[in-house]
């Protein structure tokens, strides 16, 4: 994804996890109309994220 993708994706800390909606790109058509919803969580050596639905904001 391009860095622009974060000027209108939206980040926020919930204490224990990130909750994410992110704008979803493509290669031929830039930005889509579709976001993506997940939870980003910290274990001891890796991250998990929990894609909780892509959909047509």
């Amino acid at each position: 994804m391009p860095d622009e993708t974060w000027d209108s994706s939206i980040c926020l800390w919930m204490g224990s996890k990130w909750e994410v909606l992110i704008d979803l790109w493509t290669e031929g058509e830039g930005r889509s109309d579709l976001a993506l919803k997940a939870e980003v969580e910290e274990s001891e050596t890796n991250y998990l994220v929990t894609v909780e639905m892509v959909y047509v904001p």
